[in-house]
């Protein structure tokens, strides 16, 4: 027993001994190093990888004669290149994958700045953007990064793959040019204001919280205070009032009709371009033969020959045979409601869209069995006075409400179509119609957005 204590005394000095000296040798290292800078700029050349990647490809494709003939003239080529110096202007590709706020903006500064040290006349910047936005600040400084650029005369384009939303799309329209992949998301839609309020969190505690303003409206809503709906209108008065009145439009909504040949072009750009047509306040389609007028705020399929592939599908689904009452709920411009009319003996269309629903009347000039209700499906659906034998549901990528649903269970139709474009969202749907008494047959695919993830889908549901 003596002689384990005593080992073990003696391991632990050595432990110890060996641990002094170790952080002896650390501290001496450390002081010998330069000092951790914040950041560092780490600089690639992508030509220089993009020839490497095309001879290695070419290299392997070749013949072992051809790949010696290849080599010998690529170090005769690098030769001339480092004697007489290479003269092409230089594109310089910068990435900003940006956060809510905009935190990426630090790294920009400092690769615009080493940018602009170097930069010679000719060369150019590439951004690939992607940003869904955030914060104004920290967005608008990001931009005036760019702004730089602009200023020094430094041509600026801006790539986008996915996304260059609010912030991100403020920062695009800095850019002499702006190229985005198809489908991409390109723009800034409407003005919304988030705040929380802490004023039951603060009751709970007994904490008192005054607020005393020089008018009425001083402040509408307050994060501590207890708001009223007078204050809640009135700060939605004021950002409907802000809402579209920028005194610099970049959006710009273009729609082409395939079979018509007309085009829409929404803002009027006439002041700025006036050679392109623009400010027209609608454009026609034709689809499966039928015509159909489409509002600039009205939903239309921009896929024409799916759009009439989807209809055929519908069409088989609900295999008409004169006598059927269909409800088109979400109906939009009538596009269902319209080429299904001569068919059945009735149908009922839903569309709480005003300008669709004007759309819709112009539409079905001719047909007198549809009848067209303006408002939302939740809020009608089941108050319909009508059995129908076929309800078509056609929702936006959110899905059907939760009442639309109940509506649907009600009424218990003998069969359900149901239009979806997200398919998480359908299999929600579909499990709860499925626990309310219906069976699914099919799922039928469609491609309507061809290089996207995007899938439009055609659900068919029968009373089990």
């Amino acid at each position: 027993m003596t002689f384990l204590t005593e080992y073990g005394l003696f391991l632990a000095k050595t432990v110890t001994f060996l641990l002094a000296i170790g952080a002896i040798i650390l501290m001496i290292v450390s002081t010998r190093q330069p000092k951790a800078r914040k950041g560092e700029l780490v600089v690639t050349d992508l030509s220089s990888e993009l020839e490497q990647g095309q001879f290695a490809l070419k290299s392997a494709l070749a013949s072992k004669a051809e790949r010696k003939v290849m080599e010998k003239q690529q170090k005769e080529e690098q030769k001339k290149r480092a004697k007489a110096g290479d003269e092409r202007s230089r594109l310089f590709v910068l990435d900003f994958n940006g956060s809510m706020d905009a935190k990426e903006v630090a790294s920009l500064r400092e690769e615009v700045s080493a940018v602009i040290g170097v930069a010679q006349l000719g060369d150019e910047v590439l951004l690939r953007l992607e940003s869904g936005g955030g914060v104004v600040h920290g967005y608008g400084l990001a931009a005036s990064q760019l702004q730089r650029l602009r200023d020094r005369d430094i041509k600026l384009t801006v790539a986008i793959d996915k996304v260059a939303a609010s912030g991100g799309y403020m920062m695009a329209c800095v850019a002499d040019k702006i190229l985005a992949a198809p489908f991409a998301i390109v723009g800034s839609i409407g003005v919304i204001a988030q705040m929380p309020n802490f004023n039951k969190l603060l009751k709970k505690h007994d904490i008192e919280f005054e607020m005393h303003t020089a008018g009425q409206y001083k402040r509408t809503i307050t994060m501590f205070g207890e708001n009223d709906d007078l204050g809640r209108e009135k700060f939605r008065e004021e950002l409907a009032a802000i809402q579209g009145k920028a005194q610099v439009k970049h959006q710009v909504v273009i729609r082409y009709g395939v079979h018509t040949g007309q085009l829409l072009v929404q803002p009027n750009l006439r002041h700025l371009v006036p050679d392109i047509p623009s400010g027209q306040p609608f454009y026609e389609e034709e689809l499966l033969g039928r015509r159909f007028r489409i509002s600039a705020s009205s939903f239309f399929q921009t896929n024409t020959r799916q759009a009439e592939r989807l209809v055929e599908l519908v069409r088989e689904r609900i295999d008409p045979k004169g006598r059927e009452v269909v409800v088109d709920a979400y109906a939009g411009v009538g596009t269902f409601a319209v080429l299904l009319a001569p068919s059945v003996r009735r149908v009922v269309a839903i569309e709480e869209s005003p300008s669709a629903a004007e759309d819709a009347q112009h539409n079905m000039q001719g047909l007198q069995n549809i009848e067209y209700v303006c408002a939302k499906v939740e809020d009608v659906l089941g108050e319909l006075e009508v059995t129908p034998d076929v309800v078509i549901l056609d929702p936006p990528r959110v899905g059907c409400h939760p009442r639309a649903l109940d509506a649907v269970l009600e009424l218990r139709p003998r069969r359900l179509i149901y239009v979806s474009c997200d398919p998480s969202t359908l299999a929600r749907d579909l499990r709860r119609l499925c626990d309310g008494g219906y069976r699914l047959l099919d799922v039928t695919p469609l491609d309507m957005f061809p290089q996207t993830y995007h899938i439009e889908s055609v659900a068919t549901l029968e009373l089990a």
